[in-house]
């Protein structure tokens, strides 16, 4: 291209005036691009990415406190578990202890009687119930004195020890009502979660389409601006009209050029590139392709359209170039594609490398800006 260096004519493979916005502005969610959406619902599809995100935050915060509460009841339930089983332990203790006592206390009061000491206090003892509390302080004071203090005492810890065992229990049944309530607060704010983050994956999706859609009516607009000023330009720079088409059969090196391009669909557009299984910018993948068959061609589109035997746009076979003018506003040779004659889009099928973010595939023959074609 006149006027500018190598690598401005490298970079010169752009579908429309629209890629170098899109470029410019690119696809990151949330970013300048909507600035460029001219839907009224892409502000309320972000605001609600930016609503539910929000949402999400806070039942993930949620999610944290109920885990640690959760942690704590299971931890206090634990402890007055414990608590419980050893003031069981202890009521049992007290228990034998009692017992012990309440044996010594028939045996003194059976050696009292032999030996004739407090005889009629022990023969009061033997002929009362034990339960009374007449002939117990009767039985106490005759046979061992000061061991009523003694038994008082062990009743009263078994007392406390019931008592600590009840609420030590509980408490446990306490701790282990809050746990299972923080479970199940915990298990409700996961589904919550999980419910937020499905609705903040659409809304993230709807703004991305959103933003497609604004760049692909944005492309649309550039493409009929530029057809609208090159149909004023007429023939000044060499374009041809009539009809567009072709058929699939063609010369031998078409097709292997051809073969050789179809090879790298699914490489990325590189910028400047030309490296098989690496990377292609739309003129960088004709002249590879055709470089297979052993046939050597400009490297850029304006060298190609230039430099080579143009044919009719109507008589096109397998393998021939298509240039277009003015793309991107320069006024020059800017984009090239292969004619490939069949295909998803049957006879109007090419293939190219097209743009930053779209790697080598199939596409439409499309004729906007299209000057003619060329045949190596």
């Amino acid at each position: 291209m006149k006027g500018k260096n190598e690598d401005v004519q490298r970079s010169t493979c752009r579908t429309g005036r629209a890629w170098a916005a899109a470029m410019a502005l690119g696809l990151a969610i949330g970013g300048p691009l909507l600035a460029v959406v001219p839907s009224e619902a892409a502000p309320s599809a972000q605001q609600q990415v930016s609503q539910l995100t929000a949402t999400l935050n806070a039942a993930q915060q949620q999610s944290e406190a109920l885990s640690q509460r959760y942690d704590q009841a299971v931890s206090d339930q634990q402890s007055a578990a414990s608590q419980a089983a050893a003031a069981k332990a202890h009521v049992q203790k007290l228990k034998g202890r009692i017992t012990l006592t309440t044996t010594k206390l028939r045996s003194d009061a059976l050696n009292a009687y032999i030996t004739g000491s407090g005889a009629s206090s022990g023969i009061a003892v033997f002929s009362t119930s034990l339960d009374a509390q007449a002939s117990r302080q009767q039985y106490l004071a005759a046979a061992v004195g000061n061991l009523h203090r003694t038994e008082v005492t062990l009743t009263h810890e078994r007392q406390a020890a019931h008592s600590a065992q009840a609420a030590a229990e509980a408490s446990e049944a306490r701790a282990s009502a809050s746990a299972a309530q923080a479970s199940a607060l915990a298990a409700k704010n996961q589904q919550l979660e999980a419910s937020v983050a499905s609705q903040l994956t659409s809304a993230k999706a709807e703004v991305a389409r959103q933003a497609q859609a604004a760049l692909a009516a944005q492309e649309a607009a550039a493409r009929q601006a530029a057809a609208q000023q090159d149909q004023q330009a007429g023939g000044a720079h060499g374009g041809s009209t009539g009809p567009v088409g072709g058929s699939s059969g063609g010369s031998g090196s078409g097709l292997s050029a051809l073969k050789a391009a179809i090879t790298q669909i699914g490489v990325p557009y590189v910028w400047g590139g030309e490296s098989p299984g690496h990377g292609f910018d739309c003129s960088g993948l004709t002249q590879w392709a055709w470089a297979q068959t052993g046939v050597s061609i400009p490297r850029t589109a304006a060298g190609q359209w230039a430099g080579l035997p143009h044919v009719s746009l109507s008589s096109l076979q397998p393998g021939d170039l298509l240039l277009y003018f003015n793309l991107d506003g320069d006024h020059a040779v800017d984009h090239v594609v292969m004619f490939a004659g069949s295909g998803p889009y049957g006879t109007s099928t090419v293939i190219a490398a097209s743009h930053t973010g779209e790697p080598v595939g199939y596409g439409p023959l499309f004729t906007t800006d299209l000057i003619g074609a060329v045949r190596p």
